[in-house]
């Protein structure tokens, strides 16, 4: 049986599809568009055998994308309710067309698995207080990038202040306690160094990570 257009178009990899979706629906276009035309499921409820799947896949840290994603989909509504979060955010690449047309979205940069909102890490903490420990939601993250690096002045931040950035972010939502080392973000940084024609930038230890390092006085561009 053939897909429908609208089974391509949920299920298509083409960059220039995911590109012109997200410019004009936002990063959760797929949800979207389901919703629209009803192919959303009921509520679904987090159940125990979840959250189990959900400590599974926590535990291998963080990772490359399409491993962690091969877990995520062994259990049937878990993506409705928890979701990948690339650790480097997308919006930095995507805007570099003969990168993402070069090398597929889901692969660039490693990520971590987070509960969807607030609402579901209140409910795991309400079904099992002994689960593994939720780190942030994702939109947690991206709030305070957004305040660092806001949604298009991409361009006015070179890879080190990227860099510092990321780091920062994570820190604040306490990565130092389930990243052993910053270390395994290395090879994402040097490919998006590549991508932007620059030198592989320092990754600062989490001491180093101040707010300090965001002030006008230490050459960090004043977005209004």
């Amino acid at each position: 049986m053939r897909d429908t257009p609208l089974d391509w178009l949920l299920g298509t990899t083409r960059q220039w599809v995911h590109a012109y979706l997200k410019a004009h629906l936002g990063d959760d276009y797929r949800t979207i568009i389901k919703a629209a035309h009803g192919r959303l499921p009921g509520r679904v409820t987090l159940t125990t055998a979840m959250l189990g799947h959900y400590d599974t896949v926590a535990k291998m840290g963080i990772n490359q994308y399409n491993e962690m994603q091969k877990k995520v989909r062994k259990v049937s509504g878990f993506g409705y309710l928890f979701e990948l979060d690339h650790i480097i955010e997308q919006r930095f690449i995507r805007r570099l067309r003969e990168w993402t047309e070069a090398v597929p979205e889901y692969l660039a940069f490693q990520a971590f698995l987070v509960p969807k909102n607030a609402g579901v890490a209140a409910e795991m903490i309400r079904i099992d207080p002994a689960s593994h420990v939720i780190r942030y939601v994702h939109r947690a993250k991206t709030d305070i990038m957004r305040t660092l690096i806001p949604h298009g002045s991409e361009h006015l931040f070179n890879v080190q202040q990227i860099a510092d950035a990321t780091l920062f972010t994570l820190k604040s939502l306490d990565a130092h306690t389930y990243m052993r080392t910053i270390d395994v973000l290395k090879e994402d940084f040097r490919f998006l160094a590549g991508a932007l024609g620059q030198e592989m930038p320092r990754l600062r230890q989490w001491d180093e990570l101040t707010e300090a390092l965001f002030t006008a006085a230490n050459g960090w561009p004043q977005v209004k």
